[in-house]
């Protein structure tokens, strides 16, 4: 719990100095196809087709782009403990044989 509430506050802090186009590393995940059509925090279905990610800190709807060896620009439209993409935002950054990434990432 206590590792959670400092996780949140280093990561606001980290909004409150830093402006829009500046890039922070956020370890990257994405969705297993099994939770394609599961209802996200936003109360839609997830559109494993759409290029939409969970957050566990940024406002639903916040645009952010996710770079590795590709870049994709992504809604955020869940929660989650990482940043967790869908199948095709994954693939646009070619992340999906390496399951898990350190990638960084522009907040719009």
């Amino acid at each position: 719990m206590l590792r959670t509430l400092l996780a949140g506050l280093t990561f606001a802090l980290g909004l409150m100095l830093f402006s829009g186009e500046d890039a922070y590393a956020f370890p990257t995940t994405y969705y297993a196809d099994s939770y394609c059509g599961n209802i996200t925090a936003s109360g839609k279905p997830l559109n494993c087709s759409a290029f939409t990610a969970a957050h566990p800190h940024l406002p639903l709807g916040s645009v952010v782009t996710v770079c590795w060896a590709g870049c994709a620009t992504v809604v955020i439209t869940d929660r989650g403990p990482t940043l967790d993409l869908t199948p095709a935002s994954a693939r646009a950054i070619g992340m999906v044989q390496a399951g898990r990434v350190d990638a960084p990432v522009t907040i719009h």
